[in-house]
């Protein structure tokens, strides 16, 4: 799997196109390459008159043995062949938004910004809208993230509950608590700086990210009133 898609995703998640990529590697097992996931939309050239007539005439300058029939013969398997990843990646991609459609699998928009993560309703995946999500990845600007587990839970035959939200603030909770606890035990400010704490919050909180840190913070602030927090630098 290309990892470069996957940097950005916090821990247990991953984009869509990565989604599209285990779906389809599970259906087609060797046949897919991966190269299917950006195979972009194309025309059906093999059905055009004037494409056919020009790209034959061409192909028979080049093979004088070849007649017209056996030119568009030809032409029709190669044009099979360029649209045979397209497929491919059209049949996936099916099979993930009926799955979405149906709710076996949440997805949800993330800011990777301020690291705010919005259920998508299902009900996204019935209209054309979804077509332009699926091509870009993306929804409104953000990212389209899908849990990891409930994809494999479907491939597999089983089924998990819970929005992917949900899955995202849950992974956040815990580390602003511990913040909290930090904040209310020396609320005139911190005692190390605050990239220190966010190592340390990596060691505990298995796929806390940096924006679900910063947010944490911000929250712990704010509910425990320890302003001191706000400023950088140990106190």
């Amino acid at each position: 799997m290309n990892r470069l898609r996957s940097t950005y995703a916090p821990t247990g998640f991953v984009p869509l196109f990565d989604a599209i990529d285990l779906v389809g590697r599970a259906v087609y097992c060797d046949a897919w390459t991966g190269e299917e996931v950006k195979s972009p939309r194309r025309e059906r050239y093999a059905d055009q008159p004037q494409y056919l007539a020009t790209l034959g005439t061409l192909l028979r300058e080049t093979n004088p043995e070849l007649d017209e029939a056996d030119a568009l013969a030809c032409l029709r398997e190669i044009d099979k062949e360029c649209a045979a990843p397209r497929m491919r990646r059209d049949q996936v991609t099916e099979k993930l938004r009926a799955w979405l459609l149906e709710g076996s699998i949440a997805a949800c928009s993330f800011d990777r910004q301020s690291g705010d993560a919005s259920d998508i309703p299902p009900s996204h995946w019935r209209g054309t809208d979804c077509l332009k999500t699926f091509e870009t990845g993306t929804l409104r600007g953000q990212y389209v993230l899908v849990h990891r587990e409930q994809v494999e839970s479907v491939l597999a035959g089983r089924r998990t509950d819970g929005s992917a939200a949900a899955k995202i603030a849950h992974l956040e909770r815990p580390c602003r608590e511990w913040l909290e606890g930090l904040m209310k035990a020396n609320p005139k400010g911190q005692t190390e700086g605050k990239a220190r704490y966010f190592r340390q919050a990596q060691r505990e909180f298995d796929g806390i990210t940096k924006n679900m840190f910063n947010k944490a913070w911000g929250k712990a602030v704010s509910n425990t009133g320890a302003k001191g927090w706000s400023k950088s630098g140990p106190k």
